[in-house]
């Protein structure tokens, strides 16, 4: 049975949190769990008279580092378990006397070792460091040690979990955490120009997807959305990223479609001192330009019995690229056209930031950790569009391979079919995140308490939407023929906070088959404040009086529609 107390909020429509105050179990709640509790007491007594408490710490032989997910077992009974953070487990309930407990890890063989069990006994196990074994599908060696750890979390889950490793994220040529999960069953994304950006779990909105970063609350701020965008953190500083599609009734209830839980290295992934670099470049063709990506980690571990650990790991990464578009406006119907036309677009989003780890592990029974990061991403996008407006006119020629087709007169001058726009997009986006948390084990209990804080925000801030269109009939590549049609300027800036703090309980119950009971409480306020405004402009400057005066000619890699574009650096030193 697990019990885990919450005290939720709800955010008004100004976007603040109201003040929550103390949560204060009553009276009767407490009568309650002192009840469960005793009953608890007296039939963990009756089964430990002949019984004892195994416990023990699973690592790997060659590398001594601890393995999660492990399959403890005693033979010929029903009693088993899986090893937790930092390779722990616990047995309550083993009868007293020999025993043999089997240690079972995806990519090694069984592991069978005899022991005496009288009270509390202490049963540790090492798995040979250069064991291998090949199997239908993949061969488990050293350099897929991350893969072998997901299954066995995996295995090891109480509820539908996926994980992904870090060199599973490693061998692909993803740009950033929601780019990392898009192989997963059951996920899918929200793209933006190419680029996953949200993630859709399970068939639903991707606002209903819960997102934590190393188990901690973290906060989106995009303006009238509750959406976290992912596409802000690489995936180069990852350990792992878990995916809950089915939370347990210890987890926080938020999210509909599930919880992802994205996990940044640590120290202790690495026997002693670690490091590493990796430079990279990609080309774009539409483009024509090389970029950079460079990232590195350096990991070591210290004390007498290298118990501390300290991880810092920064990436940069600038991408040019682009891309060629043609887009309908809408559905065609009897008398209505859509405003066709070719969109092209060329972006260049830069990436950088840095993940710092600070752990303890003074003994196997307590776990101290601070993690923080700190991340940045600007998408810059320059859309150049030549929408066509499909209006009414006479048709003057007609034969089997074209058609003539003067348009009608409107206010003396041409109806307006043809039009340039250029749309420049700037948003700057920063996180910073901070996990400070530990876990003590007493015996049959486990304490595990974490605070967390993490704030989300961007800004937009650069000439928008600029519009010029034909007034007269002549070709649409004669850029004098466009005036200046209007401007559109959005300033905007978001912020959201998020601050929560929780605790759990747990206590293995001394029972013939594995239970626990396990309580807690999370206490969690969020604040988010966003602002936008708007001008519009019906008249440019007095140098602009047609696209002549701004222009920076057709796009030579897309001849079809060779219309002369509006050119950016003369908008941006104008406005």
């Amino acid at each position: 049975m697990k019990i885990k107390l919450r005290q939720r909020h709800v955010i008004d429509g100004s976007g603040r949190v109201p003040e929550l105050g103390a949560f204060k179990p009553s009276c009767t709640m407490n009568r309650f769990f002192s009840l469960i509790l005793s009953v608890v007491v007296v039939a963990s007594t009756a089964w430990a008279q002949n019984s004892g408490l195994l416990t023990g710490r699973v690592v790997d032989g060659a590398t001594q580092l601890a393995l999660n997910g492990v399959r403890v077992s005693v033979s010929g009974t029903a009693l088993e378990t899986y090893t937790a953070n930092g390779g722990r487990y616990t047995l309550p309930s083993v009868t007293n006397g020999s025993q043999t407990v089997v240690f079972s890890y995806v990519g090694y063989t069984d592991m069978r070792l005899p022991v005496a069990v009288s009270g509390s006994t202490r049963l540790d196990a090492e798995f040979g460091g250069q064991q291998t074994i090949e199997m239908d599908a993949f061969v488990i060696e050293g350099a897929m040690v991350g893969t072998a750890r997901a299954i066995n979390q995996q295995r090891a889950a109480n509820t539908l979990t996926n994980i992904v490793a870090s060199d599973q994220i490693g061998s692909f040529a993803d740009q950033n955490a929601a780019e990392a999960l898009q192989r997963v069953p059951g996920i899918s994304l929200y793209r933006d120009q190419g680029e996953g950006r949200y993630i859709v779990m399970r068939g639903l909105n991707f606002n209903y997807t819960a997102v934590e970063v190393n188990g901690g609350s973290f906060a989106g701020a995009d303006l009238g959305d509750r959406a976290t965008a992912l596409d802000v953190i690489p995936t180069d500083a990852l350990s792992s990223i878990e995916i809950i599609k089915v939370p347990t009734p210890d987890m926080d209830a938020e999210g509909l479609g599930g919880r992802v839980n994205i996990k940044t290295k640590s120290p202790f992934d690495s026997e002693g001192t670690d490091a590493n670099f990796r430079a990279q470049g990609q080309y774009s063709a539409l483009t024509g330009e090389w970029t950079p990506k460079l990232n590195g980690m350096f990991s070591t571990r210290f004390g007498d019995e290298n118990q501390f650990g300290f991880l810092i790991a920064p990436t940069w990464q600038v991408r040019d690229f682009g891309s060629h578009n043609i887009e309908t406006g809408g559905d065609w119907g009897l008398e209505d056209s859509p405003g066709d036309g070719n969109e092209y677009y060329f972006i260049e989003r830069e990436r950088y930031g840095v993940n710092l780890a600070l752990e303890a592990r003074p003994n196997d029974e307590q776990y101290f950790y601070l993690h923080a990061g700190y991340n940045s991403f600007t998408d810059t996008e320059d859309r150049h569009r030549t929408p066509i407006a499909f209006g009414d006119g006479d048709i003057d020629a007609l034969s089997a391979t074209g058609a003539t087709i003067t348009s009608e007169e409107d206010d003396g001058e041409f109806e307006k079919i043809f039009a340039q726009e250029l749309r420049i997009r700037e948003k700057a986006q920063e996180v910073i995140s901070l996990v400070i948390g530990g876990e003590q084990r007493m015996g049959l209990w486990d304490f595990a308490g974490q605070i967390g804080y993490t704030t989300f925000s961007y800004v937009i801030n650069s000439p928008y939407d600029v519009q010029v269109s034909q007034t007269a009939g002549p070709s649409m590549l004669d850029a004098a023929s466009y005036e200046f049609d209007g401007l559109e300027v959005a300033n905007e800036i978001g912020t959201e906070e998020s601050f929560d703090i929780t605790f759990d309980a747990r206590r293995d119950l001394e029972t013939v088959n594995p239970a626990y009971i396990k309580f807690g409480g999370l206490y969690r306020a969020k604040e988010k404040t966003s602002e936008a405004e708007i001008f519009e402009l019906g008249d440019g400057p007095d140098y602009i009086q047609s696209l002549a005066n701004a222009t920076i000619g057709p796009n030579p890699d897309f001849p079809f529609l060779a219309a002369p574009r509006i050119d950016p650096d003369v908008i941006r030193r104008a406005y």
